[in-house]
């Protein structure tokens, strides 16, 4: 099903990696490609000082919640 890191051609999805059979997808952090629950995905730019974390969640102000 689209959006769940499988196409409906059974292809892998941008911004997923696959792996087992049946196959079992998880979005990849840090790849540049928002997908499945992700709020942002920035590459290599994620991190503690940066709009978007190290775990792909959008942080106010650039700034790490305490």
């Amino acid at each position: 099903t689209a959006g769940d890191g499988c196409s409906a051609l059974c292809a892998v999805e941008a911004g997923y990696a696959c792996s087992g059979a049946p196959s079992a997808c998880a979005t990849t952090c840090g790849d540049g490609v928002k997908a499945g629950a992700e709020e942002c995905d920035n590459g290599a730019a994620n991190g503690s000082n940066a709009p978007c974390s190290a775990a792909c969640a959008a942080q106010a102000c650039g700034c790490s919640p305490p």
